[in-house]
């Protein structure tokens, strides 16, 4: 009976890691670079919550999910403009700055030796066209929606995020523990 128990406690502690692991997650440490003088994170010019950060490759990687920032989440194509457009009709056009081209001690487009063009959106990978703004383009440049290739990526555009944490491992490892224990007195009962 004892080895039963144990058994199923192996069991669904192992299934409980297993669901909990990420396969082909990039961590923020993996990703982020934070070397320019913007520490790898640059406001944008029309809203205090969207932002924008530097990868450390500059190759964008289409199998793999990205961890984001603590506190920011991937824009939508669709959230980003509008803000900018929400911005524009209040304020009007503003005096246009780069995104990234030569601030922050890029050169151009390139950065630490990385030539890097283009800024990508939660819904890069879920659509077949592509939705990506250009880092030489002025924030408020619509323009059209490039192509992201894989080895001229930027970074992502990040919004600042509300939303509620998730429960900790240790809080989701106890409530397996619970249900083992309460399937355990129950076969006895």
């Amino acid at each position: 009976m004892k080895f039963k128990f144990l058994k199923q406690f192996i069991l669904g502690s192992m299934l409980l890691l297993a669901t909990n692991s990420y396969a082909g997650l990039i961590t923020v440490d993996e990703w982020h670079g934070t070397n320019d003088n913007f520490s790898g994170l640059k406001q944008s010019q029309f809203s205090d919550d969207v932002y924008f950060a530097v990868s450390k490759t500059g190759v964008f990687d289409y199998s793999a999910d990205y961890e984001m920032l603590e506190g920011f989440r991937q824009a939508t194509w669709d959230e980003y403009w509008s803000l900018a457009d929400d911005y524009i009709a209040l304020n009007g056009l503003w005096s246009a700055t780069y995104n990234y081209y030569s601030k922050g001690g890029w050169a151009g487009y390139n950065f630490e030796g990385i030539n890097r063009h283009y800024l990508s959106f939660a819904d890069e990978k879920a659509s077949n066209s592509k939705y990506v703004i250009h880092t030489g383009n002025y924030d408020n440049y619509r323009g059209t929606q490039y192509t992201l290739t894989q080895n001229q990526w930027a970074g992502f555009v990040l919004i600042k995020s509300t939303d509620v944490p998730e429960p900790s491992t240790l809080a989701i490892f106890a409530l397996g523990i619970m249900g083992l224990a309460a399937r355990r007195f129950k076969k006895q009962s």
